[in-house]
């Protein structure tokens, strides 16, 4: 009958999934306090970098400490900045 009505059983291979559950390993920390996390799961690694509340995924560790390392430089450079506007004022 349901297949007169155009409906069929649904497939289990294509059936919705929860998510799978990620381990997460914290795997360096930058001298300003940024972080990168390595979140594995069945599909493969992503790593979590993040400075203060901006994070950001990549796709492999090389990547992450790259972007890691020019938030950090930024973060110094701004700081610096604002210590020399204090200064001139």
């Amino acid at each position: 009958m349901a297949a007169r009505h155009g409906l069929r059983q649904p497939d289990p291979q294509r059936t919705i999934r929860p998510p799978d559950p990620m381990s997460q390993q914290l795997l360096h920390t930058g001298p300003r306090g940024g972080t990168i996390h390595s979140h594995a799961s069945r599909q493969g690694d992503v790593f979590q970098v993040c400075l203060g509340t901006t994070c950001l995924l990549c796709e492999s560790m090389h990547v992450g400490m790259a972007h890691l390392n020019r938030m950090e430089r930024t973060l110094q450079s701004a700081a610096a900045g604002d210590h020399r506007a204090a200064l001139a004022a």
